[in-house]
Order: C-alpha cells, then structure tokens, then sequence
C-alpha cells in the first residue's frame, strides 16, 4: 500500500511538471527560431540597402530621401544610417529623420568595417511613438564593384511584432498549461481515490474470506461437542429415572430443543461456506417431484398439527419428473414448507402445481401467515436477513435458509419468487424444467 501511494504521488507530481517543461522549451524553441529568422532578415535587408545605397554616396540629400521612402514602405525598418570613414573614425552623412547615431554601436561597425562583413546586435532602446522594444542593430559595408570599402550602413530592424506574437503564443500556452495541468490533477486525484477504494475493498476482501474461513472451522469444531450433548441428552430424556422428575425433565426438553436449533445454525453456516466457496456438489438425476414433497409434508405434519394448521398437498394429475440432486431438494422444500409451518399462526398451508406449455413445472406453497410486507420483500433472499416484527420476534431463526435455498434452486437450473401481503400471507413458487418426455400443458 505504501509504495502505491509514493508511486501515485511520484506521477501527481511528475506529470505537471514534465507539461510546464514541455511548455517552456516549447517557447524557448519558437523565441529562438523567431529571432534566428529576425536575424537573417536584418542582414539580407542590410545588405540589399549597403547595395543601393553605394550609388548615392555622393549625393546624401536623395540618399536620405531613399532610406526615409524604405522606411515607411517596411514598417519593421525603424531607422537607417550611412557613414563613411574617415580619419578621426565614422562619419553619418545620410539618415532618417531623427538620426539614430546615438544608437550607433562604434565596436560593431568597426569589426564590420575591418573584416569586410556585415554583424548584427540586440539591445533593447526606446523608439517613438512605439516605446521600448527589442531591436537588432545590423551594421554592413558599402563595397564598391572592385570590393573597396565606400562606406558602412546601420540598419535598425524592430522584433516588435515578434515578440507580440511570442506574448500571445507564451499566453495560450500557459492557459492551455494551466487547465491541462488542473485536469491531469483530478484525473490523478480520481486516481488515488480510486486507489483507496481498491484497497478498503481488497481489505474488506480479505476480511471476508477471514470471516468465511472462521465460519466454517468453527462450524466443523462445533459438530462433535453437538453430537455428544445431543447423544446425552438423548440418554437422559430416555432415562427412567427422568420420568419421576418433572422439572429435570423441562431442563432435559430445553437442551434438546436449544441443541437443535444449534445444529441447525451450524447446518445452515456449513452450507453458505460451502456455497460461497463454491464447493457445493450436485448429485442431480431425474426424480419425482411430488414424492419428495410427500415425503417432506409427512416430517412436518406434527409441526401442523401441534399448532392445528391445515397442511394439505395436492400432487399433479401427470408424472413430473425434474433433475435435481434428491438431498437438495429435501433441503429446499424442508426450508419453505418448514417456514409457511412457523410463521403461520392460524390457518392452513397448501402446496400444489402447474404444469405450463413451455415444459416447466411451477410448485406454489401457500400459506395464511403473517406475510411480508412490501419493503421486507426485495432483501427477503439476503444473508441474515429476517422479518423483524412483534409476530416474528418469538420464532427462532438465523435469517439463512432463504438466501441457501434460492443458491440451491438457482445451481439446479431453477427459479424461486414471492408474492405476499403483509397479515394475509404468502406464496413462494418454484419453478424447474420438467424431464418427462410427453408433458401435457393444461394451462399456462
């Protein structure tokens, strides 16, 4: 887990940062590509102007005019200047108006004017109406047609507009830095967030299957100690001294009754491990239907009988043979008619069929009980999940059997539904695919 979050917090901080460098290399490159450009252009257009300017060197009256007629032709040109050499060093003699010599760089010219090659500079310098701004200053021989040295032109070329447009694109950039950053972090926050979940959840997990493992060693221990206090209490409820002893016996009667109702939670915890586990085996083959429920009713009609309910079953009028593991469905029918027995005060329990055109057989248990009431019903198959009433409170049970018999019926290729009316009492209907071969359909 730790080292999870030192690598999630390693990239929240890693992918910003390569983004803000990315970006800021990005305009380097395009500043430094932008003013290579610049240059190149300062001394291309210094060079065509020290070409024109040389046959005018006599006259600088109209050179003047020539440079001021350059000048508002190309915006960029902010100022030119023509000197010739002479002893004591340059000399202007043509030049825009204002004359830009205080401009004039005298170690520039000079390395132009010894080595026969135009050189360029930036520098920054106020230039009416405009302000300040960034300027290439580019100084070029004038050579005549026999490569001598007539004189020397100084141009000022302004990077204004592209460093105008440098600001705008350094702008965008960061906007565009800025929400890509902002939405990097929430992707990554979601991220970590996520990160979390998937560790409570792998947690939660393993505490789980922590929970699962006791349930079921726990189950298995507890078999043994259950099956000697049944075996002795068995002895003691069939001693004859017992007989004599009223109060002993009512002790005898409720650790048998407390023992059975222990052996059932153990049976019913065994069963959700295996279950969960998946470790349920299934030995299914065709078998009859109606015989297992008749057997089921015969275990529970003294249930019925002790509290005077009506336990009536009326098989099929045809065969209805499904494939299902015998000892499963004991188990399933058990649970379901045992229920519509507990939580049935008065009345009576039916079980019947329906044979359907689709080669299915629907078994309804139907009882007059207590019911569920409407919002109880969709968590009814939930683990641990129990009707809580002053009707139910009394009626021992662990809240399982449901959530076990719809696993079952559901591994055995079958359905289980509800419908119930709260102090009208309720039908659960199950439904499996027949295996005989000539069903009938009498209704749908």
């Amino acid at each position: 887990m730790k080292s999870q979050f030192v690598y999630s917090l390693f990239i929240i901080l890693l992918v910003p940062t390569i983004l803000a460098l990315n970006t800021f290399f990005l305009l380097r490159s395009f500043r430094r590509d932008s003013d290579f450009e610049l240059n190149n252009k300062a001394l291309l257009v210094g060079s065509a102007i020290a070409l024109h300017s040389r046959d005018l060197l006599s006259s600088p009256t109209s050179l003047s005019a020539q440079l001021s007629e350059l000048i508002a032709q190309v915006p960029e040109i902010k100022a030119i200047e023509v000197f010739t050499s002479t002893d004591s060093g340059f000399t202007s003699i043509a030049s825009t108006s204002p004359p830009p010599s205080r401009l004039s760089d005298s170690v520039l010219n000079s390395l132009s004017w010894g080595n026969n090659q135009a050189y360029s500079k930036q520098f920054i310098t106020d230039f009416p109406p405009n302000g300040s701004q960034r300027v290439w200053l580019v100084a070029t021989p004038i050579t005549g047609p026999d490569g001598s040295k007539l004189g020397l032109v100084n141009l000022y070329l302004s990077a204004k507009d592209v460093d105008a447009i440098t600001t705008r694109s350094t702008s965008d950039a960061l906007v565009i830095l800025a929400v890509s950053i902002v939405i990097v972090l929430l992707l990554l926050l979601n991220h970590f967030h996520l990160f979390q979940i998937s560790v409570l959840f792998k947690k939660l997990k393993e505490i789980d299957q922590l929970k699962d493992n006791f349930i079921s060693i726990a189950s298995h221990e507890l078999r043994a100690p259950l099956t000697s206090i049944t075996n002795f209490a068995y002895v003691l409820e069939t001693s004859p001294a017992l007989s004599a002893d009223s109060q002993l016996k009512k002790a005898v009667s409720v650790i048998t009754g407390s023992t059975d109702r222990l052996k059932n939670l153990v049976a019913d915890m065994l069963d959700v491990s295996r279950i969960e586990q998946n470790r349920v085996t299934l030995n299914s083959s065709p078998q009859d239907l109606p015989a297992l429920i008749s057997a089921v009713v015969s275990e529970l009609l003294p249930q019925a009988a002790a509290k005077q309910l009506k336990l009536e079953y009326t098989p099929p009028s045809q065969p209805a043979i499904i494939v299902c593991d015998p000892d499963k469905m004991r188990q399933i029918l058990t649970n379901l008619i045992g229920n519509a027995v507990k939580y049935t005060p008065t009345g009576s329990v039916t079980i019947y069929h329906q044979l359907t055109k689709n080669r299915q057989i629907k078994t309804f248990i139907a009882d007059t009980g207590i019911g569920i009431s409407a919002e109880d019903r969709p968590r009814l198959f939930t683990k641990f999940f129990r009707v809580q009433s002053d009707q139910t409170a009394s009626i021992p049970g662990t809240g399982l059997g449901l959530w076990i018999t719809k696993q079952l019926v559901e591994k055995m290729s079958g359905q289980i539904t509800v419908d119930s009316i709260e102090n009208k009492g309720s039908q659960f209907t199950l439904i499996f695919p027949l295996n005989s071969p000539h069903p009938t359909a009498k209704n749908n």
